[in-house]
């Protein structure tokens, strides 16, 4: 009988059942000395980049947005950015 994990269900079959693994032989695995340098040059906890403490916007980037916005009824409408209508 099969036995379920998650949505993959695992059957025995016969010998006579074709394999579907295409390799002879197990690949190489991660070296472990490189395994071990990767974790080592890595902060010992997550930083936190305060992304919620950002500056306030500039002035410049603030006057591109108003001139570059599209508004989200004219979206909705189908309309171009440049659309008279909007």
């Amino acid at each position: 009988m099969g036995e379920a994990h998650g949505s993959q269900k695992f059957e025995e079959v016969g010998s006579d059942v074709p394999t579907t693994n295409l390799y002879d032989t197990p690949g190489p695995g991660p070296d472990s000395a490189a395994v071990v340098e990767a974790y080592s040059s890595r902060p010992g906890a997550p930083a936190n980049l305060d992304f919620e403490g950002l500056t306030s916007t500039s002035q410049a980037a603030l006057t591109w947005l108003r001139e570059n916005r599209i508004l989200l009824a004219a979206a909705a409408r189908g309309a171009e950015p440049n659309d008279p209508a909007r």
